[in-house]
């Protein structure tokens, strides 16, 4: 582009951005919510300031969730059980259990006690347990 035709569309630029209509809001009301735009229903159960729950007449339980851009809403499902990763192992030694688990840069070793164990760790004993159990079983 040549420098007047620059300076041309900046002006046209800046005079429509002027032109614009402001939009007027009066002040101490929130604007009103748009048809279709999602809340949580008049009934819902405040579980904490930002989250609601709800169990609508099919019998779904949903969770609804106050986030910066609106409300969202997911199905309130049960957690699932911890599923241990393939090759991890677990050795028990007194109060502290001792894990390992294969990954990309070579075999990872770490150690807890038996109060701070994390869903997928206490699934890993417990497997190990079973498998100790299954060997000394008499047949």
């Amino acid at each position: 582009m040549t420098p007047i035709n620059m300076k041309w569309t900046i002006r046209l630029i800046l005079l429509a951005a002027i032109a614009a209509p402001a939009v007027e809001r009066k002040p101490g009301k929130p604007p009103a919510p748009a048809a279709g735009k999602l809340a949580p229903p008049k009934d819902a159960r405040q579980i904490d300031a930002n989250h609601y729950s709800f169990t609508d007449p099919r019998g779904q339980k949903w969770i609804y969730t106050k986030t910066p851009f609106g409300w969202s809403r997911f199905e309130d499902k049960p957690a699932e059980a911890a599923t241990v990763p393939e090759g991890m192992t677990a050795v028990e030694d007194g109060d502290v259990i001792r894990f390992e688990r294969s990954g990309p840069f070579g075999v990872y070793r770490w150690q807890k006690k038996k109060t701070e164990l994390d869903p997928i760790e206490a699934a890993a004993c417990k497997q190990a347990r079973e498998k100790s159990a299954a060997k000394t079983k008499p047949e």
